[in-house]
Order: C-alpha cells, then sequence, then structure tokens
C-alpha cells in the first residue's frame, strides 16, 4: 500500500510513533547534508535591507526575504548565509543583538551569526546534541529553548550556551515546533506522535506543563505566538488547517482550511507566513481576507524553519515599529528593555 510510510533513522530503524495509514507522509527531515558543491562561498552574513524580513531556513542556507509592509518584496530576496555541509532546520531572531540562531541537524549543533556586515557563525552548544529541530528565542530573559526528536527532549540555556538544562524527556515521542511567549513567559511546543498528537504548554521555568490541544489534529509541525490577537497559532500538515486558541485553551478557532503541506509558521501584523514543502516556498496569508501569495526561490528544495527580523524588538502584543507608524509624531517604538524595567 503506496499511503504506508513510517520515518527511519540515520540507521535504518523506524522512528517510534511516525507510522502512518493514510495519506499524509510524516515530514521527515533528512540528517544528512548533501554533497558540497565548489567552489562554497564564505560563511559570513549578507547585510540585511533596511525594515522588517523573512529569516528562512533552507537546509545549506539561510535566506532572506524583506517585507515591504506585509507583502513580500520578491526582489530583493538574498542569501543571508551560506553554511555549506549543514542541515538548518530551527531558526529564531534575537531583536536585542539583532543575531540569528539556528539548528543545525547534520553537524548536531546551535549557531548563531550577527546581521552585521561580514559576521561568521558562532556554535554556542555542540554537544549532547542528536537530532536538534525546533528553536525559540527569549529575546526578554536571554535565554533559548530548543527540542531534540532523537532523545526527545525538550532543553534549554542561556544564549551564550551556559546554563543549559533539561526540561523534559519523558512523554515526548515525535517533539518539532516550538515558541516562547517571553511578555507572559510562557513556552509551547508541538509532538506529532501519530498515536497521540497534541501541543503543551509550560512556563519558561518548566512549570505547570499541561495539554493545550489534543483533538482535531494530525501533524502541527508549525507553531507561533500571535502577539496581535495574544494566541497561539498551529499549522496542521495533516488536517491542512491554520487554528488558533487562547493560552487559557479557550477560543478555538479554525483561520484557514486549505493548506498545503507547512512546516513552519510565523505572524506578523496581519498575515501569517509559512514555509510549505508542497510547493517549495514561502507563502503569506492575509488573515482578514485569506489572501495567498508565494515566494519560489531560485534554488527549489525543502524550507524548514521562519522567523521575523523586526528593526526593533517587539513592545508587549504590538512591534514597535508597527505602532511607530501609526503615530510616529506621538509614539516611540518601545525595546524589551523598556518593559523589562518598567516591570521591576
Amino acid at each position: 500500500d503506496s499511503s504506508y510510510c513510517w520515518c527511519v533513522d540515520k540507521d535504518g530503524r523506524e522512528v517510534p510513533g511516525s507510522r502512518s495509514q493514510d495519506s499524509v507522509k510524516p515530514a521527515c527531515i533528512p540528517t544528512v547534508a548533501p554533497p558540497t558543491m565548489r567552489p562554497t562561498p564564505r560563511p559570513d552574513v549578507t547585510p540585511l535591507p533596511p525594515g522588517t524580513s523573512l529569516l528562512y531556513a533552507q537546509g545549506q542556507q539561510i535566506g532572506a526575504l524583506p517585507l515591504n509592509g506585509t507583502t513580500m518584496d520578491k526582489d530583493r530576496a538574498t542569501v543571508l548565509l551560506a553554511l555549506h555541509g549543514s542541515i538548518v532546520v530551527g531558526i529564531d531572531y534575537d531583536c536585542r543583538e539583532k543575531k540569528v540562531y539556528w539548528t543545525d541537524l547534520a553537524g548536531r549543533t546551535i549557531s548563531r551569526a550577527s546581521l552585521e556586515p561580514g559576521a561568521e557563525p558562532e556554535i554556542v552548544i555542540n554537544t549532547g546534541l542528536l537530532s536538534p529541530e525546533g528553536l525559540a528565542v527569549d529575546s526578554l530573559r536571554r535565554r533559548m529553548f530548543w527540542v531534540d526528536s532523537g532523545p526527545d527532549k525538550i532543553e534549554m540555556s542561556n544564549l551564550d550556551g551556559t546554563g543549559r538544562r533539561v526540561l523534559f524527556d519523558t512523554e515526548l515521542v515525535n517533539p518539532r515546533a516550538i515558541v516562547v511567549d517571553s511578555f507572559r513567559g510562557n513556552l509551547y511546543w508541538t509532538d506529532w506522535n501519530r498515536e497521540a498528537p497534541k501541543i503543551e504548554t509550560c512556563t519558561v521555568e518548566g512549570r505547570n506543563r499541561r495539554i493545550l490541544v489534543k483533538d482535531g489534529i494530525g501533524l502541527p509541525n508549525a507553531l507561533t505566538f500571535d502577539t496581535i490577537t495574544n494566541e497561539l497559532c498551529w499549522a496542521d500538515a495533516g488536517t491542512k488547517r491554520l487554528e488558533c486558541i487562547a493560552p487559557d485553551g479557550t477560543g478555538r478557532r479554525v483561520i484557514y482550511h486549505s493548506l498545503n503541506y507547512p512546516f513552519s509558521l510565523v505572524s506578523y501584523s496581519n498575515h501569517f507566513f509559512y514555509t510549505d514543502w508542497r510547493r517549495d516556498g514561502v507563502i503569506s496569508l492575509n488573515r482578514d481576507t485569506d489572501e495567498i501569495r508565494e515566494y519560489l526561490p531560485d534554488q527549489r528544495s525543502h524550507l524548514y524553519g521562519i522567523t521575523v527580523a523586526y528593526p526593533h524588538c517587539i513592545s508587549g502584543t504590538v512591534p514597535a515599529l508597527f505602532i511607530y507608524f501609526l503615530s510616529p509624531h506621538i509614539l516611540k517604538p518601545m525595546l524589551y528593555t523598556d518593559i523589562y524595567m518598567s516591570k521591576r
């Protein structure tokens, strides 16, 4: 039966919980990078244009897609970092120091790079990782959280790799996406266990772990926290739906019900942007009109994580730049540091 499939690890063993009896194949990620093409460019940063950009992982590179308002500016798309020999999967952005962080499945590392011109990658975690996938940066507390789908763990550390500790290593089968709501201090992650998929949450300290969603989901690959509506949203490659729910588990609603094969998701203003494995591109969805647009990179291959690189940190629930454009003579962008000082 061609619709019967499962994932295997690097040694050919079946990955528990990945067996499928439907037509939707689990999103299995390769663990070995393709052969390096010669000559290889230097692994240093190509400067971003002014304004807000989407950053997306595409195996051996991190791409940058500038936004003009909420419209993807395809003509200015570029390769931010060429990382030959890598499989970049999870990606996130630290708005305070303007650094991009990513997981490398081939190298079994977590690295970062400043967005300053000519900056080179710096490895911050290079031990004890097997299959690092989703990654979330807490710019407020200067921490990062990640999912390792090999030993089925959720871990955390400071942004420089110190203070590392395991948050959870039980009741996980196929963890993938992870996102942090820095302002409220909550962590969320998905587990696409084919027998019992779920979305869980806890505090950033690892307390009060609980299942937020377990019914009506299939392959919840993608996850984002929408700071405009204060909702957790996910894209499901099994149900083909994009849904949102309040942090307390109430008000669940379907935003869009005809997705292709989403892998990663991020929200910005009144749009969702997600990477899609059917189209091998970045898809934008206007939440108000359901208008769909797409960007297909010249180099066609699977895209993995996606995030937003803001010119400033976000203030509470609204991007600072967005506030500034609404009332430039009245409001000034407030940074995370402002919020942190006001809460102390």
